[in-house]
């Protein structure tokens, strides 16, 4: 069995497309966990009235407490096999289960992982297939080694092997089980960093097919694309904490991705400020806050120069030196 595991939290313009999507499915061997995690739309009512209609769909209901306690509480609440997470807010290919189980039980596979389409604006946007850094099959042995080595970049190849997003791969339980010390409560970006890698690193058969077989939507308001606001800052150390600590207990920590890491997130952070709509003096005082988190004042931008890009060492740069126009500039 399948165990689909949903955290929702005000979707209710979007749920009732993406549940079709789900009691459509052509394989049937799947139960459907619904948290709803303290919507005040609607939302819950929704799921309420799928979970009376069909027996497979679950819906559990709790006080609001982010993205991981919602979709921790629906993996506690599961019976499956295997894993697999979604959006409320996105769509499912009618075969998306179907495809993935069969790769994963002709293979023996620990992961699967399949492509994504994106829906923005009304239209769905194919994702080419050359999009993606690594041809299709099956890794195992070396192969996969040497994915794992590379998966958050190193000096040579500072490509992120595999999308880090839950919702286009399938797990085999144990592996989502057995890390889950690494998935912070606190996180409400980048959520899915610790639980993608850690799976990947405790597999030994993962199968890579590029069919789109899930449809990400684009939306102005989502928790991925909302602009900026301070607790992403603690989020962003929060995460960084998780990712040393799963990367020192894999085996896999290393100086570049010790100092390159951090840096990303620095960037994304300050790049999520220049877009605010804001004045420029409101902005300035966001990355003075941003600068002074210890976040940033703990980062040692002269002994990660030598790891990171001359155009992110430069952006940090200005940021420690209170230089807030030129860096808005930049960025």
């Amino acid at each position: 069995m399948i165990s689909l595991i949903v955290a929702t939290y005000n979707v209710k313009e979007y749920v009732k497309e993406f549940l079709e999507s789900v009691v459509n499915q052509t394989f049937k061997d799947f139960e459907a966990i619904l948290v709803n995690d303290g919507s005040t739309d609607g939302t819950d009512t929704i799921l309420n009235e799928y979970a009376d209609k069909y027996d497979f769909i679950k819906a559990v209901h709790k006080e609001n407490g982010g993205v991981v306690s919602a979709w921790k509480r629906g993996l506690k609440e599961s019976r499956g096999e295997y894993i697999t997470f979604a959006d409320p807010d996105d769509i499912m290919e009618l075969n998306a289960l179907e495809t993935q189980y069969k790769l994963m039980t002709e293979n023996n596979a620990d992961l699967v992982i399949t492509g994504i389409n994106r829906l923005e604006k009304g239209k769905i946007i194919q994702m080419p297939a050359d999009n993606w850094s690594l041809e299709e099959g099956v890794y195992t042995g070396e192969r996969l080694k040497e994915i794992k080595q590379s998966l958050f970049g190193n000096r040579t190849n500072k490509i992120a092997a595999f999308f880090f997003a839950k919702w286009n791969k399938l797990f085999k339980r144990e592996i989502v089980l057995d890390n889950l010390e690494f998935s912070s409560d606190n996180v409400t970006f980048g959520d899915d960093v610790c639980i993608c890698a850690s799976a990947i690193y405790d597999s030994k058969i993962i199968v890579y097919n590029k069919t789109p077989l899930y449809i990400y939507r684009i939306r102005d308001n989502s928790l991925t694309t909302v602009n900026f606001n301070m607790k992403q800052i603690d989020d962003a150390a929060n995460l960084m904490r998780s990712v040393r600590a799963m990367l020192s207990e894999k085996g896999y920590m290393n100086e570049f991705i010790y100092y390159n890491c951090p840096s990303y997130y620095i960037m994304r952070l300050m790049r999520k400020i220049g877009n605010l709509q804001n004045t420029k003096t409101e902005k300035k005082k966001y990355l003075k806050t941003l600068k002074t988190h210890t976040f940033v004042s703990d980062y040692d931008l002269k002994k990660a120069k030598k790891y990171i890009s001359f155009r992110r060492y430069v952006a940090i740069w200005l940021l420690k030196n209170s230089m807030y126009g030129l860096l808005l500039k930049l960025l």
